[in-house]
């Protein structure tokens, strides 16, 4: 698999280091950014491949964060990946947006898993 750029982005510390050592040690490069406006700073410095959010984070929840990057009309947008413990309560939007949702807890080949998806790599 090609070395990625991908941003980590959830309001849970724990989660969001562990979640960016996995994508790290799989060769990609990493950032992390929590909840707030560190996500859009994140986005105008550096291009994204890919795009971990949680679904529901105070302040910029994954939902507002997807619609900052679709608004933005770059030609080649980062994958956007949902994590959430509670995917039943927002249905419809995951749904409508078609992205991967990866469902907390996870396991660490469900995470690399999603990637090679989201990469279409064997």
């Amino acid at each position: 698999m090609g070395q990625k750029r991908i941003l980590v982005v959830d309001d849970e510390d724990v989660l969001r280091e562990l979640l960016a050592d996995i994508l790290a040690r799989e060769g990609h490069q990493v950032d992390t950014a929590c909840a707030g406006i560190e996500p859009p700073d994140c986005l105008d410095q550096h291009h994204y491949d890919a795009v971990f959010t949680d679904l529901r984070m105070p302040g910029l929840d994954g939902p507002s964060l997807y619609g900052a990057i679709r608004r933005r009309q770059d030609e080649d947008p980062p994958r956007i990946i949902f994590m959430t413990g509670q995917a039943a309560l927002s249905a419809d939007f995951l749904r409508d947006t078609r992205e991967p949702i990866l469902e907390k807890p996870f396991s660490l080949s469900a995470a690399r898993g999603v990637v090679k998806a989201l990469f279409r790599e064997p």
